[in-house]
């Protein structure tokens, strides 16, 4: 993925994002129901899917801080090249 890609699709999600909050209740019901029909299509078609959330580990606060910032590096790296 190049950087404007990248860019292009940040900024794509602002606005959607904007456009959401403005919206009606009416106009954002289709696709709460939409939501609701694909929640319940999964249902029946993975009767026995159980989330099961990862445990973090845990981070003291400075080893949080240059996790972030390794982070924040690589996927500047990943999508502005």
């Amino acid at each position: 993925m190049d950087g404007s890609s990248c860019r292009n699709q940040i900024q794509l999600s602002k606005q959607l994002s904007s456009k959401w909050k403005k919206m009606s209740e009416n106009q954002k019901q289709p696709f709460i129901d939409e939501a609701e029909r694909l929640r319940l299509q999964h249902i029946i078609e993975f009767p026995n899917y159980k989330f099961a959330a990862r445990k973090r580990s845990k981070f003291t606060p400075n080893k949080l801080v240059k996790k972030r910032h390794l982070l924040a590096n690589e996927l500047s790296g990943m999508c502005c090249q």
